[in-house]
């Protein structure tokens, strides 16, 4: 009996930790779509449908190659971390692998964006003076990849809320900065670029150092 109750005690704290955890997570995802659709009609608003198409294509091609450079590390990270390394200086060596080739291969990308930003602006845009974007949009690249190994890390880590926190302030820099640089400055193609990196910035100023200690 007493054995059976154990067992069902331990069950219920398990599925409480799952539903609570869970939890979490899922209002990070929520806010995502949430502050996404709220932004939407403002850049609707404010931004030519030229600048606001310009945008468009700029953050589906920034989401590509952020894609294509991040090499599927962060599913990596989290089996690595969790399952085949269980001490913790193969933890740390885990985690330093990972930020630093992701690092690496991030400054590569952003050079070779810099580098060729004429013609991608020409193929992305039909013309070339959107070149300036191109430079904007390799940053995004970096700035974003550099987020990866703090998020994997967190929740290999099990830190739900500071994981949910920093994808809810991610959002909602980005929000403000757009709503000030758009709405008050009137900046547009390029406020609404800086406000995407505002968001990824931050991410990076908050949780990069804490990687790097850790690693």
């Amino acid at each position: 009996g007493d054995e059976t109750s154990l067992r069902t005690n331990s069950n219920v704290e398990t599925l409480r930790k799952l539903l609570k955890s869970s939890g979490i997570y899922a209002l990070a995802s929520v806010a995502t779509p949430v502050i996404t659709l709220a932004l939407s009609p403002f850049l609707a608003r404010h931004l030519s449908p030229t600048d606001y198409g310009a945008f468009t294509i700029l953050n589906n091609f920034v989401s590509l190659m952020a894609g294509i450079t991040q090499l599927g590390l962060g599913s990596a990270f989290f089996r690595a971390y969790s399952y085949d390394y269980q001490t913790k200086k193969d933890k740390r060596d885990v985690l330093a692998t990972i930020t630093t080739l992701l690092g690496i291969v991030s400054v590569v990308t952003v050079i070779l964006m810099c580098l060729v930003a004429p013609w991608l602006s020409l193929f992305l845009f039909g013309r070339s003076s959107f070149t300036t974007v191109i430079f904007l949009g390799a940053v995004i690249v970096l700035l974003q990849n550099l987020t990866v190994p703090g998020f994997a890390w967190l929740r290999a880590e099990n830190k739900p809320l500071a994981y949910s926190l920093l994808s809810i302030g991610n959002l909602l820099v980005s929000l403000i900065t757009n709503l000030v640089l758009i709405g008050v400055f009137s900046f547009g193609l390029t406020g609404a670029i800086l406000g995407i990196g505002s968001g990824y910035a931050f991410v990076t100023l908050c949780i990069l150092p804490v990687v790097l200690i850790h690693a």
